[in-house]
């Protein structure tokens, strides 16, 4: 994660989380946790969380193991 993606109290910048949890699933294969969390420099539990609001928002969905980008139609 860039510094410019830290805001001043050291916590991720809003919106760059989920910016780097979907840069990692863009490559189409399907990733766990902690395949994206290492990808993106990212902790494991707070790529977890994300993951599982894009999947709620449709985002992303399950896969077999871990997740994938939903297709676009």
């Amino acid at each position: 994660m860039t510094a410019s993606a830290q805001a001043t109290d050291g916590r991720t910048a809003r919106g760059a989380t989920t910016a780097a949890v979907l840069a990692a699933l863009a490559g189409g294969k399907a990733m766990t946790a902690s395949e994206v969390a290492s990808k993106a420099g990212l902790a494991r539990p707070t790529v977890s969380t994300t993951l599982s609001k894009l999947a709620n928002s449709g985002e992303v969905q399950k896969a077999e193991r871990g997740y994938r980008l939903t297709a676009s139609p």
